[in-house]
């Protein structure tokens, strides 16, 4: 095979690899649920939820959700309301572990979920900041009383948390004890990501410079023969 033809399959790779960069771009929040301060919600059952907690299961606990959810940025809505029924090309990976619970305890992962429900309430939220109270149409993102969006997780097995009331997730599929989310955060932004994802125009600027250098080197190796 000749130089020049290395060098134009050289220059095609490179451009479909940053050009295949373009189309991903995941998000990872990392997310906390604490029983420490939940309370009775403040607010009648909804269709979604018909069936809030009670007040003797929304009282404080020593149970702690934790994990991380990664979406497909492209296709998760910002403003909007997502839901998304799990397997899901918009939700990419899913963990959460559950300690501290009186019943439910263990790590579950996305085969253990059907759903994820991401709503912003209208509010356009900044990804790369602490999620939790940032503005809304309504109340603060966050806030556990239907006017604040919702982020949730319903499970597919009888031990997983499971989404009872919005921002509220409760241990061993409904029937343990309830959390409030407390913190969401996207991954990068916390400094748990040791390499720094590139922005879609930097990587479409770089895929255009290795474009060019490509051109550039064939016209010489050309004129040189």
């Amino acid at each position: 095979m000749s130089r020049f033809m290395l060098h134009c399959i050289g220059a095609l790779c490179a451009t479909c690899l940053f050009a295949g960069a373009l189309q991903a771009a995941p998000v990872t929040f990392n997310f906390t649920f604490s029983g420490a301060n939940v309370n009775p919600p403040d607010r009648p059952a909804s269709a979604k939820y018909p069936n809030p907690p009670k007040a003797n299961k929304a009282t404080g606990n020593s149970a702690v959700i934790t994990g991380s959810i990664t979406f497909e940025d492209s296709l998760l809505q910002n403003p909007g309301l997502n839901d998304f029924n799990l397997p899901n090309p918009a939700v990419l990976a899913l963990t959460a572990t559950v300690s501290g619970a009186s019943s439910g305890n263990g790590t579950f992962g996305m085969s253990d979920f059907s759903e994820v429900v991401f709503d912003t309430n209208g509010g356009t939220l900044n990804f790369n900041q602490q999620l939790v109270g940032q503005p809304t149409s309504g109340s603060p993102w966050g806030s556990p009383d239907g006017n604040g969006g919702d982020f949730n997780l319903f499970g597919n097995s009888p031990s997983a948390p499971n989404g009872e009331f919005y921002f509220t997730l409760c241990t061993n599929g409904g029937n343990g004890d309830c959390t409030n989310l407390i913190s969401a955060v996207n991954a990068i932004a916390a400094g748990t990501s040791a390499t720094p994802a590139l922005g879609r125009w930097a990587l479409l600027a770089l895929a255009g410079l290795l474009g060019l250098a490509g051109f550039t080197g064939l016209r010489r190796l050309r004129k040189s023969h």
